[in-house]
C-alpha cells in the first residue's frame, strides 16, 4: 500500500492512501482527523479526543446523530469474551474510577456488569456499583448497590428479594409517599412525616411501627400484627376502627370517633366531649380501686369494689321520654347534710295516704324530680 504526502491549497499536509483517497489523515489548523469514506472518525484537538466530531469539548467526546429508533444508542462497548475460560459469578466488564490524592490518585469505585450464574449457558447479568474508603483497592466486597437481571434493586445486599431491598436503615428529610401497600419486616423509625394514599401500612408479626418525633398520615389503613408505638402524638382526624385490643400506656387524643371491640390501658381513658357506647360497657379495672366507675370524679375510694361513684351534679329540668336520670346532690333536709341520690323520672310522686304503717325509725332523703323527700326505712 502506497501513501502520498504533499502540501498545497487543496489538502495541506494531508497523508492520503493512494489506493483509497477517501481514507486519509487530515491536518487542519486546529486539529488532526482520521477520515474514512471522507468523513472524520477520530479527531485530536488540543488535549481532547473526539469520536464522530471534529470539535471535542472533553478529554474524550463521543458523538452520534440521533435517529427515530426507540432503541438505546450504543456509544461504547465493553466486551469480555469466552475464549475457552468460563467466567465466574461476579466477573464482568467494568469501569474503575480513581480520585485525586496527595502525589497522585487512589481507587474510588467501580461500575460494572457481572455474571449472576456460573453456568456457561446462562448469561444473566447484574449491574453493580462499588465504592471505596481511603486506600482501599478494587475488590468484590466493595459492592454497595446492584440491579439484578430481573430488575430488583438491592442496597447493602447482593440478593434483593423485592423490587427494592435495603439492608440497613432508611432515612429522609422529606416525605415518603406510597401509593400501594408497604410491608416492613422489622422496625420503621420515622423522624418526619409519612403519608400514604389508599394503601395500608402493615407490619409483620412480632415487629413494630415506631414513631420518634413525627407522625403517620394515611388516607388508607394502618394495620399491624405487632405493636404500634411512638414517643409523639397518635392523632386520628376521622373515625378509627380497631379489630382487636388497643393497649395504651400513655395518652391518646382523637378529634374523631374511636371504634373498637376492646380498649384497655394502664393510664387514664379521658373523654373531653360526649362519649357514646353502642353496647354494654364492661369495666374490669378502675382508676384507683377494683373494677369501679367514677362519674365526674377520680377520687373513687380505695376500698370500693365494683361500685359506681357519682360526683354532685345538676338535675335536668325535665325528664327525657322513656328515660330516668340518676345522680348525686347535696341534701338540705337532714341535720347532717351530704350527697344523696337524685332521680328524674317521667312518673310523678303520688300524694296518697299510707295504710297501716308501723313505726319507722330511720330516714334518708332523696331528690325526686327537683323536690327533696324523706325516705323512711324499716331496719331488717
Amino acid at each position: 500500500m502506497a501513501y502520498n504526502t504533499w502540501k498545497g491549497d487543496a489538502a495541506v499536509g494531508d497523508v492520503v492512501n493512494q489506493d483509497d483517497i477517501d481514507t486519509l489523515i487530515d491536518w487542519e489548523n486546529d486539529y488532526i482527523s482520521l477520515k474514512t469514506d471522507g468523513t472524520a472518525r477520530l479527531t485530536v484537538s488540543g488535549s481532547n479526543i473526539g469520536f464522530g466530531t471534529t470539535s471535542p469539548s472533553a478529554l474524550t467526546h463521543l458523538y452520534k446523530a440521533a435517529t427515530t429508533s426507540p432503541q438505546t444508542v450504543e456509544m461504547m462497548r465493553l466486551q469480555v469474551a469466552d475464549e475457552g475460560v468460563d467466567m465466574n459469578i461476579g466477573s464482568g466488564p467494568g469501569i474503575d474510577f480513581y480520585v485525586g490524592e496527595t502525589g497522585g490518585s487512589n481507587y474510588g469505585g467501580t461500575v460494572a456488569v457481572v455474571r449472576e450464574e456460573a453456568s456457561d449457558a446462562d448469561s444473566d447479568a447484574a449491574m453493580v456499583f462499588h465504592t471505596a474508603t481511603d486506600d482501599q483497592t478494587p475488590e468484590t466486597d466493595r459492592e454497595k448497590m446492584r440491579i439484578t437481571s430481573t430488575g430488583k434493586v438491592g442496597i447493602g445486599t447482593t440478593s434483593p428479594t423485592s423490587l427494592l431491598t435495603v439492608a440497613g436503615s432508611i432515612s429522609g428529610s422529606s416525605t415518603i409517599e406510597n401509593v400501594g401497600a408497604v410491608t416492613f419486616g422489622s422496625t420503621l423509625n420515622v423522624t418526619g412525616a409519612v403519608s400514604g394514599a389508599a394503601g395500608t401500612f402493615t407490619t409483620l408479626g412480632g415487629t413494630s411501627l415506631a414513631l420518634q418525633s413525627g407522625g403517620i398520615t394515611a388516607a388508607g389503613n394502618i394495620a399491624g400484627a405487632g405493636a404500634l408505638s411512638g414517643s409523639g402524638t397518635l392523632e386520628m382526624v376521622g373515625p378509627t376502627r380497631l379489630g382487636s385490643t388497643l393497649n395504651v400506656s400513655g395518652a391518646v387524643t382523637m378529634a374523631g370517633n374511636l371504634v373498637g371491640t376492646a380498649i384497655s390501658g394502664s393510664g387514664t381513658l379521658q373523654m373531653v366531649g360526649g362519649t357514646t357506647i353502642g353496647q354494654s360497657l364492661h369495666v374490669s379495672g378502675a382508676l384507683g380501686n377494683i373494677a369501679s366507675i367514677g362519674l365526674g370524679t377520680t377520687a373513687v375510694h380505695a376500698t370500693a369494689v365494683r361500685q359506681l361513684s357519682i360526683a354532685d351534679g345538676t338535675q335536668p329540668q325535665f325528664a327525657t321520654a322513656n328515660q330516668i336520670s340518676i345522680g348525686s346532690k347535696q341534701s338540705t333536709g337532714l341535720t347532717s347534710d351530704g350527697s344523696t341520690l337524685t332521680l328524674q323520672t317521667e312518673c310523678l310522686a303520688q300524694n296518697t295516704a299510707l295504710d297501716a304503717v308501723g313505726t319507722l325509725s330511720h330516714r334518708i332523703t332523696i331528690w325526686l324530680n327537683g323536690t327533696e323527700y324523706y325516705l323512711y326505712l324499716d331496719p331488717v
